[in-house]
């Protein structure tokens, strides 16, 4: 009975670490990388989904830009026939060195989108036709007078620009489909990383609170064996008889005191 004690004991104290230590420890960590891993996977779509409606509401800005140029060179026009200064045709000059530019940019922030393109060839076309007519204006206010431009505006001007107002709310409405759409999914993508991240939290908080449970078991178990090997030493000191202790493998692992007299 003495041996079997002993042996239990000796092999409590020699488990520095349990299996179920061992195993929490490794459940540890597997939640933290796949915490790593899922947050990474969240943030990148978050991040790909506020890309895309920046993206969106840049196109939806170049698109006002667009049409707000075209009105500036209407308003210089405007100005010019009425005064026929020359100085009231600055906002139409710096319109139309703008106008490429401003194309450029809506046929570059629009290039993944096949509707989109198809209407801005027709507001490309709309756009010439219309700067056309406003250089005829001036060009009239110089040669024939006040009453041979108005009469080109009268006729001209209003039909056109109602087509480009016409396309520019139907590439903005396409575009505010979009960033509804987008507006979602970033708001979809913001609830999933946070339902995640309080999932992976509370299964963290779970193996950590099994591991400490197991910790304070295993800790009871090594104040256990300290305490029966004091009393079991204590009971073979007190043994009146020789009495030898032997390991596993037969070797002599105790002695006491009668037992070292009796054998030399």
């Amino acid at each position: 009975m003495i041996r079997s004690h002993l042996a239990d004991i000796s092999r409590i104290n020699r488990r520095i670490l349990t299996p179920v230590l061992v195993a929490g420890f490794i459940a540890i960590i597997g939640v933290l990388i796949a915490a790593r891993v899922i947050g990474a996977v969240n943030l990148r779509n978050v991040y790909d989904t506020s890309s895309a409606v920046a993206h969106t509401t840049a196109a939806k800005a170049a698109l006002q830009q667009l049409l707000a140029t075209l009105i500036d060179a209407e308003s210089g026009e405007r100005g010019f026939i009425i005064v026929g200064q020359p100085t009231y045709l600055e906002p139409y000059d710096r319109a139309i060195h703008a106008i490429p530019s401003d194309l450029s940019q809506v046929r570059a922030l629009i290039a993944d989108n096949g509707d989109q393109q198809a209407d801005l060839e027709q507001l490309s076309r709309l756009t010439e036709v219309r700067l056309e007519e406003l250089a005829m204006g001036i060009r009239k206010r110089g040669e024939s007078g006040l009453t041979a431009a108005q009469a080109v505006v009268a006729t001209t001007g209003k039909r056109t620009m109602d087509e480009v107002r016409a396309v520019v709310s139907r590439m903005q409405g396409r575009e505010d489909a979009l960033l509804a759409a987008h507006t979602a999914q970033a708001a979809s993508s913001y609830r999933i990383a946070l339902l995640t991240s309080y999932l992976t939290s509370g299964l963290a908080l779970l193996v950590v609170a099994a591991l400490l449970a197991s910790t304070w078991r295993a800790g009871k178990e090594r104040v256990f064996a300290v305490e029966t090997a004091e009393r079991l030493q204590v009971t073979r000191a007190s043994i009146g008889d020789g009495m030898i202790a032997t390991d596993r493998n037969g070797r002599v692992s105790y002695l006491n005191k009668v037992a070292e007299s009796l054998t030399g």
